[in-house]
């Protein structure tokens, strides 16, 4: 009986051990559903030369992230994960585009390298608050055709049981490596319509605004005058070329040079006005393709610039010292009298030479 009644009980423990165990992994996180990454595109068709702008995004669920990550390297991370991702394809040129964020940056590490990124917290709509880092990668210059774009992988470590350690502080006890993985896109790039095509387009591809500006606004024929365009929006700044202006009525295109940023290009000529009758730089043009729906040909126009173009001044001799005519007359009166000194002397000499021509024929006579 007594035998029974320690078994029974030993049965009873070992159950609720079991259902203990049970119910702890029961409630233990599951990686997948508190760790994202993800590769985001705008859209998935898009236009040959159309600058085409992914986003990295690696993210865990805030609570998560503080409570249950781990350190995965020895070099401190504001996010301890490690992604695995190339946005090298084939069909363009992939480059990185510079973070620029209002909310701050985290770093994390991207292949074998520490990347930083632009800090984004998320509250979706039934509560759950996300943190993500998220990254930019540019793929400039597509050519037509399809653009794979691989999936990419994450992996962190974590642990759901813990220990205070005098020394150590809070120790994980069940420590854990896990990964998850986004999904691959399938980009398709079509090639740019030939209707309606402008004659001037520059392989500009997106929205644009368009101003300018010249200096100085007074000045000489053929002297330079330096005109600034700037170009604004959202488009493909890295491979646009910029407007022709080598057949600008009135002017001489001397040079021009280009300064590209993130939503910005400024293009800087040299021109040189040809004649006193241009009044004014006339207003610049920009032809463009925009790829939003309904996608189409668009041209935008600067307004015009007044100048005056004068002729250089008249190049006057310069004045003469006191005291320097009266140096040239006498100059003058100098040379003459060594002239008429000159004249005399050669009438006296042909005068002696006839004369003893003439006694000569005498004496022989």
């Amino acid at each position: 009986m007594r035998f029974c009644a320690r078994t029974a009980r030993g049965a009873l423990v070992l159950a609720l051990v079991l259902a203990g165990l049970a119910a702890g992994q029961g409630s233990a996180p599951e990686p997948s559903e508190h760790a994202f990454v993800s590769v985001i595109a705008p859209r998935d068709q898009f236009f040959e030369h159309e600058t085409i702008r992914l986003r990295l995004r690696v993210g865990f669920e805030k609570q998560f992230q503080k409570e249950n990550l781990l350190p995965l390297f020895q070099q401190a991370l504001d996010v301890p994960a490690k992604v695995e991702w190339s946005s090298a394809v084939d069909g363009a040129k992939a480059i990185d585009v510079a973070v620029e964020s209002e909310s701050g940056t985290q770093t994390f590490v991207l292949n074998e390298r520490v990347e930083r990124g632009a800090s984004i917290d998320v509250l979706t709509s039934s509560g759950r608050c996300l943190s993500f880092v998220e990254l930019e990668r540019a793929l400039v210059d597509p050519r037509a055709g399809e653009i794979a774009i691989p999936a990419p992988r994450m992996h962190f470590a974590f642990a759901t049981s813990f220990e205070e350690d005098l020394v150590r502080g809070r120790v994980p006890l069940d420590r854990r490596e896990a990964s998850v993985e986004g999904q691959a896109l399938t980009l398709r790039v079509e090639p740019l319509p030939s209707a309606g095509r402008p004659v001037e387009f520059s392989n500009a591809i997106g929205r644009f605004a368009v101003s300018a500006e010249a200096e100085p606004r007074q000045l000489d024929i053929d002297t330079s005058l330096r005109v600034t365009m700037r170009i604004e929006g959202e488009g493909n700044f890295e491979t646009l070329d910029a407007p022709r202006l080598d057949r600008l009525e009135g002017f001489r295109l001397r040079g021009t040079t280009a300064e590209r940023t993130n939503g910005r290009c400024t293009f800087v000529y040299d021109l040189a006005p040809t004649s006193t009758r241009v009044r004014e730089v006339p207003a610049l043009s920009l032809s463009f393709f925009d790829p939003t729906p309904p996608a189409g040909y668009s041209t935008i126009w600067t307004k015009p610039i007044s100048i005056f173009v004068r002729n250089p001044p008249t190049r006057l001799d310069a004045p003469a010292l006191p005291g320097a005519g009266i140096k040239a007359a006498g100059s003058v009166m100098v040379v003459a009298f060594v002239i008429a000194l000159a004249s005399v002397a050669t009438l006296v000499f042909v005068g002696v030479v006839i004369y003893r021509r003439v006694l000569s024929r005498r004496r022989t006579g």
